[in-house]
């Protein structure tokens, strides 16, 4: 066999092998995260259900009191823009709230938490022979599921994004110019720190 021909065996055989892998990848996913695909409710611990008159007195701005409590701070004014503003839009569309927390919350998880992971070994990692395993670890591991199965939104959304966040800081450092996906992870997150400046100094 020559050189040639052994490249190509080894290419397909690696090329097999990770099929398989995120085919292993798709069963787990459906069996832990089998409610996610359902149609009951998913709300639970610290995940809260909005009923169909919650989600109509939702505001399109951040409001410094607690709307579902009397007399307590909002400890998601700082995170309005991307857990409760998502609600208020989808809620105009009609949607009901089991359809709207998957489609806000649970299934960006999954997609963010994988395709980060995935960006972030191959940016530290490229050459490594298994660097398919750190979707694997990084979403099935205890930390995040009980997390994810206490409803703490707050938590398990930027955890999922945390390896993406990082991987372009990297870029960022060993690219002397930045690359097309630099200037849109930097235009968004100084988009976001602006948006909350304005909004603290309407509240104050």
């Amino acid at each position: 066999m020559n050189k040639r021909s052994l490249l190509l065996c080894n290419k397909q055989s690696l090329s097999l092998r990770n099929k398989i892998f995120w085919l292993l990848v798709a069963v787990l996913v459906f069996l832990i995260f089998r409610s996610w695909f359902s149609f009951g409710e998913i709300s639970a611990g610290d995940a809260a259900f909005y009923f169909t008159s919650t989600l109509k007195d939702l505001t399109f701005f951040p409001y410094i009191w607690f709307n579902i409590e009397l007399g307590r701070y909002s400890s998601l004014l700082f995170s309005f823009s991307y857990l409760i503003l998502p609600l208020k839009l989808l809620s105009l569309l009609g949607l009901p709230w089991i359809l709207i927390e998957r489609i806000v919350w649970y299934w960006p998880f999954l997609g963010l938490d994988i395709f980060s992971s995935w960006y972030l070994i191959k940016t530290v990692l490229p050459e490594a022979r298994f660097k398919f395993l750190a979707p694997f670890v990084y979403l099935f591991n205890t930390y995040i599921l009980m997390i994810v199965g206490g409803g703490q939104v707050s938590i398990f959304l930027p955890y999922a994004i945390a390896p993406l966040v990082l991987g372009l800081f990297i870029q960022l450092i060993n690219c002397p110019i930045a690359n097309y996906e630099l200037r849109i992870a930097n235009f968004l997150l100084k988009g976001h720190r602006r948006l909350i400046t304005a909004w603290h100094w309407a509240l104050l």
